[in-house]
């Protein structure tokens, strides 16, 4: 707790009060005298609840409401100060309670209430004149530099206050801190009367000296700054004057005595902001190497602007990677929009542009100059196109060229649209190109070649032709622009055109190569490697050719799936100097081996074509889809995670994750296909893989049984499902799940949606039998009866119901007619239910024959193991103990999960005993003590006591 500034007056103590209180009294008091102002709070609160009555109350409370005041606790403050008024203070006393209130409001910023307590205050009083200057102070302290003027102000014209010295003071403080240096001068001359004892002479010499420098009056300021210097050196404004000297003497250039002055303030605080000064003006003067030997010396300190200059220095020196760790530093600073400029400046350099990708969101949100804008777009625009993010590019040169109209920056916007915007977009970007650069020549094959490309890849191949028609009107025949109009007229079947083109051309090797290249594309394999074989006969041809003959020559045998070819030469390809489409001749490698089922040797190509940026996200996908293909899907899904966590583009990214989701799922790896699954929906909402993945989360949570999440699952998928089929069938699983969980009134809703009347009569006969709604169930039933699809259903619907009801004869009916169909699913259940018929007629025999028949037409059914129980309790019924008997013992053997054991155990006991074949009933016997104890009782005395 701060020491508190305030009186101590004494509580006069009356020699008739009780002992106790005086002892408490004098303990309270100690604790004030001590300074243990915590404890005499809590003992001061203790002493008014003990002696409520006690006269020395009034003098406690306002001694509480005062200490809180100075500890800052202005709410407490308060409450004891009104408690205190309540205590009939005297005038003086109330004055003294009021200016306390002041205060406390002042410090909660209650100025209203603050100005209240201060014209409570008896002006005539020397407590008004104090509450003037106190809450002058209070606004000084707290930056309200007006308000604390026109306090002080006020307190002036009171005549003969004590506190004018003081209040002058204050104003030339409150008017310097508000760059009010004139008048600051002028309250200083008023303060000053040339004492320079006054205890607040090196301050009004510091003051001077300040404001003189403010107003550029340099001579007047620094006499002062040297009377502060000569007099008071080792003083705080003694050694703020000479740091101002330091500023002034390098502003005048002079750095002899600007470093005097900084040897003055060794081993100081001022010392290091003197070195700061040193390397700020040499960081102006674009010296930069000596400003970070100047930095070097203080970069210990740790300060944002030091570490900002320093960082500064190093960049403009060149020395991008030294001062990284600097503009790091710089996050939660006023520097940090500088920091970050230069962070991203010195990565591009650097060729970084993963970096700068991985970084980008740091500049969201930060304000910076338009010149350093107009930089970190450009920045960021050619670095997502080095990583091939055209849609991240092509935003960012849009951006550059609304602050900046020039062929440099529209040219870049021209190459982000036909990467990744609009075609209007590219097409007007094109326009405006046209019209304000038609000479240029700079930009002018490239911009027509990708705008040329987009046409291509859009399939609107007349608009490609007539640009690349367009650039060889100008009389520019490049023979790439003519080899992409070969190609557009070759996907319009244009081959007349074709042929006039290369037959107008001058005869030459370049001709017999786009030859080549037409009849490849017209599907002449044969024709084409006739040119490029023609051609590599040659021996005198330039080397960039070559590389371009036999590059086609490899693509044409894949085109010509002679894939063993395309290894061949791809392989001396790839090793030879070659450099023309190496990458895609690694790719025809790497698909030629795919395509022969050479898994392995695939991936070791896919590995190669990693390396080359270009390909890295496809190559990677493509190791996936070779460990997918072999059925390995554990390494599947880990190829493809790996393909999603480096992929550059979206479309790689989202595919990628979508098979690792596959192979999950067939890897059976459940948790973490539910995992991804479900972060998978939350990043593509409107994936055109989320049909697909929906109907895998279904099947999913089929197998585990999660209705309640299924339904939520199918509900998505018909909701937002643009597939027609998947909406069909994700109502129909909505309906069906629906109705496994009784939310009939739910599923009738979604029946309706159907648009298939049998389906609808199906799934109501479902629900209404459900219900118990018979009579309605009955109707769909019977409706069923006249359609195909459904007819097995409601003859077994209308049996099961007759059968319920014991009318045999009329469920007989629809069950026979279920067994006469050529195909039914619930041939097996008919056919149990006509043996069910029989035994209930007491027709064992025939009960037995139809039991017999269930397990032996359908071995699979559900009902079998229970058709050989029941065929052997008929036959025992009419005494055929030995088919009785095979019976049990054929349904003993199939009872896998020994639900039925103790039952058919005592059943061969029982049959073996009537066959007279004790030792085979004995066998039996012996496994039912083992395994029901308590149920072999009854078979003991039969077996053991040797009866039969």
């Amino acid at each position: 707790m701060k020491k508190l500034l305030m009186f101590i007056g004494g509580l006069i103590i009356c020699s008739n009060i009780m002992a106790s209180q005086k002892e408490d009294l004098n303990f309270l008091e100690q604790l004030y005298k001590q300074g243990q102002y915590k404890v005499a709070v809590d003992e001061s609160l203790n002493f008014i609840s003990k002696y409520p009555d006690s006269k020395y109350n009034k003098n406690i409370i306002l001694r509480l409401g005062k200490t809180y005041y100075f500890e800052g606790d202005y709410n407490n403050s308060i409450r004891y100060l009104d408690m205190a008024l309540t205590k009939d203070p005297s005038k003086s006393e109330k004055n003294d309670i009021y200016l306390y209130l002041m205060r406390s409001y002042a410090g909660l910023s209650d100025y209203e209430v603050a100005y209240k307590y201060l014209n409570a205050i008896d002006k005539s009083s020397e407590f008004y004149q104090k509450a003037l200057l106190d809450l002058g102070n209070h606004y000084l302290e707290t930056g309200k530099y007006i308000d604390a003027q026109n306090q002080l102000v006020e307190l002036l014209k009171i005549e003969k206050t004590k506190y004018y010295d003081d209040a002058v003071m204050s104003l030339a403080l409150a008017t310097y801190n508000n760059s009010q240096y004139i008048k600051t001068t002028v309250y200083l001359d008023e303060y000053y009367k040339g004492n320079e004892k006054d205890k607040n002479y090196p301050l009004v010499c510091y003051l001077y000296g300040s404001s003189y420098y403010k107003l550029n009056e340099i001579s007047k300021s620094k006499a002062a700054f040297k009377k502060v210097i000569d007099l008071y050196p080792e003083s705080t404004y003694g050694k703020k004057a000479i740091l101002t000297m330091v500023e002034i003497s390098l502003n005048e250039k002079n750095i002899q005595l600007a470093t005097d002055y900084l040897n003055r303030l060794k081993g100081t605080p001022e010392e290091k902001e003197a070195i700061k000064l040193f390397a700020n003006y040499y960081v102006i003067a674009g010296k930069y190497n000596e400003a970070i030997d100047y930095y070097k010396k203080i970069i210990g300190e740790n300060r944002s602007d030091i570490n900002y200059g320093y960082a500064f220095s190093l960049y403009k020196a060149n020395k991008g990677k030294e001062a990284l760790p600097y503009c790091e530093k710089l996050k939660g600073t006023e520097y940090y929009s500088q920091g970050l400029y230069m962070m991203f400046v010195i990565r591009y350099n650097e060729k970084d542009y993963k970096w700068i990708d991985d970084n980008k969101n740091l500049l969201t949100g930060i304000k910076f100059g338009k010149d350093d804008e107009k930089v970190l777009k450009g920045i960021l625009g050619n670095s997502f196109y080095e990583l091939k993010d055209y849609k991240n590019a092509r935003d960012n040169y849009v951006s550059l060229y609304s602050l900046e109209n020039n062929k440099e920056n529209l040219y870049k916007v021209i190459l982000g649209e036909a990467k990744a915007g609009t075609v209007e977009d590219m097409e007007k970007s094109l326009d405006s190109y046209r019209n304000l650069y038609p000479e240029d020549k700079d930009y002018k094959k490239t911009i027509y070649l990708v705008v040329g490309e987009r046409y291509y890849k859009d399939g609107s191949l007349l608009k490609a032709e007539n640009l690349y028609k367009n650039y060889i009107a100008t009389g520019e025949n490049d023979t790439i622009i003519l080899s992409n109009l070969v190609s557009v007229l070759l996907d319009e079947k244009k081959y007349d055109e074709v042929l006039n083109i290369l037959n107008t051309m001058t005869p030459s090797d370049e001709n017999v190569y786009l030859k080549g290249i037409a009849a490849m594309g017209m599907g002449k394999y044969q024709l084409a490697n006739d040119y490029f074989q023609e051609l590599k006969s040659k021996e005198e041809l330039p080397k960039q050719l070559k590389e371009k003959i036999l590059f086609n020559e490899i693509k044409n045998d894949f085109l010509w799936d002679k894939y063993e070819e395309v290894i061949k030469l791809g392989q001396e390809y790839i090793t030879s100097e070659s450099t023309y489409g190496l990458d895609e001749i690694v790719d025809r490698v790497a698909l030629s081996y795919f395509r022969l089922d050479n898994m392995s040797k695939a991936r070791e190509y896919f590995d190669k074509l990693k390396l080359l940026g270009s390909y890295s996200d496809y190559a990677q996908f493509q190791i996936g889809e070779t460990y997918y293909n072999d059925k390995e899907y554990e390494k599947a899904a880990s190829e493809y995670e790996k393909a999603a966590e480096i992929s550059k583009t979206e479309n790689y990214k989202e595919k990628s994750l979508y098979w690792e989701l596959n192979a999950l799922y067939n890897q059976k790896n459940w948790a973490v296909y539910q995992e991804k699954s479900k972060k998978f929906l939350e990043i593509y909402p409107k994936s055109t893989f989320k049909d697909n993945v929906l109907l895998l989360n279904g099947e999913l949570l089929a197998k585990n049984g999660d209705v309640k999440n299924q339904i939520s699952n199918y509900e998505q998928l018909y909701k937002n499902s643009s597939n027609k089929d998947i909406q069909s069938d994700a109502l129909i699983k909505l309906i069906e799940l629906n109705i496994k969980e009784k939310n009939n009134e739910k599923a009738l809703l979604l029946v309706e949606k159907l648009n298939n009347e049998n389906q609808k009569n199906y799934y109501e006969s479902i629900i209404y039998g459900n219900s118990g709604d018979e009579t309605k169930a009955l109707e769909k039933y019977n409706i069923l009866l006249e359609v195909p699809e459904y007819k097995d259903y409601a003859l077994v619907k209308l049996g099961n119901y007759w059968y319920t009801k014991k009318d045999y004869n009329k469920s007989k009916k629809y069950y026979s007619e279920i067994s006469n169909l050529d195909t039914s699913q619930y041939k097996d259940l008919a056919t149990y239910q006509l043996a069910s018929i029989s035994e209930e007629s007491n027709n064992y025999q025939e009960a037995a024959r139809n039991f017999v028949k269930v397990y032996v037409l359908y071995p699979e059914s559900s009902y079998a193991l229970e058709s050989q129980i029941k065929a052997g309790e008929n036959f025992e019924k009419i005494k055929k103990y030995s088919e009785a008997r095979d019976q049990y013992q054929l349904a003993y053997k199939n009872d896998k999960s020994k639900t039925y054991e103790t039952l058919l155990l005592e059943k061969l006991i029982f049959v073996n005993l009537k066959l007279e074949n004790k030792k085979e009933a004995e066998k039996y016997y012996n496994i039912l003590v083992k395994t029901d104890e308590k149920s072999s009782e009854k078979y003991k005395e039969f077996i053991v006591g040797g009866t039969n």
